[in-house]
This record gives structure tokens, sequence and C-alpha cells, in this order.
């Protein structure tokens, strides 16, 4: 029979050490397991935490600096347009539509016999203006005053004579002058019937026609039409003497008396301080119209004002003058663009540069910003544009550049 006998101490502790060290490698990790030391033991983990992302490096924006804008080449300042003063006959034209002419050269010129014979004119004027307010100015003589006076005598008794109404002697007289001039008719009459054969009754009115188409007979006519003129003048003289004067003629005749007075005392008292005003305008006036003939005469020759290029030309030599000559200053440019909008507009300021590229040139020009315009051109969706205006530089304005031409300006903000 086999007896057991019971295993030594050590091989216990010995077993009891191999299923613990089974049992740990059971719940270590893989993870942890892999990352063992070289000298095989494993090496204290802690639970792994949530992972975060890696950061990544922020990419910079770099701020506006500029704009492109569209715009066209313009001139700096209006078409100048000049013509003559006067309306003379254009004796000459100088230049042509495209010529380029300076300050001072003479673009046409008038006829300058009928504005020195229109100076002449008025000059002559003034003069004799000049001389009839010296002789009023001058102290009156005593035949002046005497001949005044009587004139004013007789122009009181005209008014008298009208105001009492018809006069029995003056209407005799006026019937005495009629019947006079009847007897002349008479006679006329008798004397032209003689001359031409005519016997009243007899003589048939073909007769009488042929008879009037000789000259003896024709002039004998004619002194008869002239005694019926007469006849008929001196008839109404004597109806007129018969009527009481009308109110028209009072007053003409009592305005007779006042000159008469004016007159009479101009010569006594001198001229009056209102009269010498009168005198002071009337010079004046005609000064005026001296002044404005000399003017024209002066203005004979169309000068041009600046070096510029003529536009057009609307005067012809030999009419009158009534055109003109247009000037355009291409010598004064600028970059004009209208489509601005708000959000780039507030950041301009006048002085900061701006590179000009032109459809028609292979180089760009240079400016800056001059003027912005502060009344919206239009407006791009919800956004308004503006106007404005860039200066060229003096060195690249002498290139070869005409109103008009489009391109493209980049302005720099800083």
């Amino acid at each position: 029979m086999r007896t057991n006998h019971p295993r030594p101490v050590y091989a216990l502790v010995a077993s009891a050490l191999v299923l613990l060290t089974a049992c740990q490698n059971q719940a270590t990790p893989p993870i942890a397991a892999a990352s063992q030391g070289r000298s095989g033991n494993p090496t204290r983990t802690t639970s792994a935490a949530p992972s975060k992302p890696t950061p990544q490096p922020t990419r910079a924006i770099a701020p506006v600096t500029s704009v492109a804008v569209n715009g066209v080449i313009a001139l700096a300042g209006p078409p100048i347009v000049v013509s003559f003063a006067s309306s003379g006959k254009v004796t000459a034209v100088h230049v042509a539509p495209g010529q380029a002419v300076h300050k001072g050269d003479v673009l046409a010129e008038l006829d300058g016999i009928a504005l020195t014979q229109a100076l002449q004119q008025a000059q002559q004027q003034l003069a004799l203006k000049q001389a009839q307010i010296n002789s009023s100015l001058a102290p009156a003589k005593q035949t002046d005053i005497d001949n005044a006076k009587a004139a004013l005598a007789s122009a009181w008794a005209a008014y008298d004579a009208l105001k009492k109404g018809p006069d029995a002697s003056t209407i005799v007289q006026a019937l005495r002058s009629w019947n006079k001039a009847k007897n002349s008719l008479y006679s006329s009459q008798l004397k032209r019937d003689g001359t031409c054969h005519i016997v009243s009754g007899q003589t048939s009115l073909n007769d009488i026609k042929s008879a009037k188409t000789e000259p003896h007979c024709k002039r004998a006519d004619l002194d008869v039409q002239a005694a019926q003129i007469q006849e008929r003048i001196a008839y109404q003289q004597y109806l007129d003497a018969q009527k009481p004067a009308t109110p028209d003629a009072l007053a003409k005749s009592w305005a007779g008396v006042v000159q008469a007075q004016a007159s009479l005392a101009a010569l006594q008292n001198g001229v009056s301080n209102e009269q010498k005003q009168v005198y002071d305008l009337q010079l004046a006036q005609i000064r005026l119209t001296v002044e404005r003939a000399q003017r024209n005469l002066a203005q004979a020759k169309l000068i041009s004002p600046c070096s510029c290029v003529v536009q057009d030309v609307s005067l012809v030599a030999g009419a009158t003058a009534n055109g003109s000559i247009t000037l355009l200053d291409t010598a004064q440019l600028e970059f004009r663009t209208t489509n601005l909008n708000e959000l780039d507009v507030i950041k301009l300021k006048a002085g900061q540069p701006a590179t000009i590229r032109l459809m028609a040139m292979p180089q760009a020009i240079t400016g800056t910003v001059g003027a912005i315009l502060p009344l919206q051109s239009g407006s791009l969706g919800a956004l308004a544009l503006y106007t404005v205006i860039l200066n060229l530089n003096p060195a690249d304005a002498k290139a070869t550049l005409l109103p008009g031409m489009t391109g493209q300006a980049e302005i720099n903000f800083k």
C-alpha cells in the first residue's frame, strides 16, 4: 500500500507564486505588456485618458491696401468758347479744327473799317452833345431873353383865342379863302376845256379821254386837280373855323405855353440842378457808346486765351460774326472714375498715390488722389458709387494723352 507523504513547504510556496504570476499576466493589457523594459519586467502604466487633437498653425490674412477702378482721361476744365463782342463782318479765320495754338495767337479778324466808322460816329455825337450843353450852360444874351418873351406872349395869345371859341372875323376870312379857291377852280376848269377843246354837253367821253392824252391838255388837267385839292382844303378850314376848340387842341396849346415859360425861365435863371443832372446822364450814355465802339475796334482780332487745341470753328470768312471757336486745354488732364463704392471711398485721402494703366498706352502712368466728389454718381446693388479725380503727375501728363482714353487705376490706401 502506497503511502502519500506531505509536500515540502517550499514546494507549496513555489506553486503559489506561479499561480499569482499567471493571473497578473492575464489582467495586463497588451499595450502595457509591450512596454516592458529590457529586463523583461513590465513597466507600470496607468489607464489611458482620451487624447486631444494636435493644434494646427493659424493662417495670417493680409489687409487690403489698394483698390482698382475703371475710369477715363478727362479735361481738368471745361471747353473754352471764344467769340467776337460785336457782330461785324469776318474778314479772316486763321485756324481749323485740330490745330494747336499758343496763348496770344490771332484766331480770326473782323472788318476794321466798319468798326472805325462806328467809333467816329460815336465820337461826333459826343462832341455835338457837349457843345449843346456848353451853350445851354452859358449866360443868356438879352436878345435871346427878348425872343423868349415874345414867344411866350404869342403862345398865350393863341391859347386865349382857342379858348374863347370861333371868332367872327376868322370865320369871314375862312369863307373868303374858300370862295377864292372855288373861283380858282372854275378858272382852271375853263382853261382846261379850252385847251382840250371840250364843250360841255357836246364833246363825247371818248373824245375827252383822247384829248387828255395830249401833253398840253394833260398839263391843264393837272392844274384842275391841284385847284380841286386847294378848294377842299379851304372848305375844311372854313368848317373848322366855326367849330369850338377840342380838349386835345386846348391841351396842345397849353403845352406850348408851358414850354415857352420854361424856356424863358431857363434863360433868366440859368440851368437848374435837375437839368444839369439830365445833361450828365446824357453825356454818360454817349460816353458808354464811345467806349463800346473803342472796345469793339480793339477786339477786331480774336485772340487765343491759352495754349490749346482747336476743337470746333463755326466762324466763316465773309459772314457776320455770329459763330465762335471752341478750344480745349489738353495740357490740363485728369483721370476720372465714377464707380468707386462707398466701402472703398471712405479709405481715400487727397495725395494717396495711384498707378494708371490705359488701354491705348503700353506703359503705366502715375498720379495722386486729387478730389472726391461728395454726390454719388450711381449705385451698384445696395452700395453707392462716387466720383474720384486723380491728378496726373506732370512728367506723365506730357505723354500723348487724349480726353476719353479709358483704363484702370490702382489706388494705394497707404
